[in-house]
């Protein structure tokens, strides 16, 4: 009975570290996409200046912003 009790908590254990390993990936993809929209946001507003896009685009890039912040 003692050595099930014991692989149970072994288990939980390993269950909770690989759930935290999860969410900090999840974390980095997150802020990853983040970045990635930032940068998209910048070239949007650099192309709407430069006359290459129009105003839609940007703000499509800001909505895109704005769903990963």
């Amino acid at each position: 009975m003692k050595g099930a009790v014991n692989q149970g908590i072994v288990l939980q254990v390993v269950q909770a570290y690989q759930a935290v390993l999860y969410a900090q990936r999840q974390a980095d993809i997150a802020q990853h996409a983040e970045e990635t929209a930032k940068a998209l946001l910048r070239d949007a507003q650099a192309h709407v200046k430069a006359g290459l896009a129009v105003d839609s685009d940007l703000l499509a890039a800001q909505v895109n912003l704005a769903e990963r912040q």
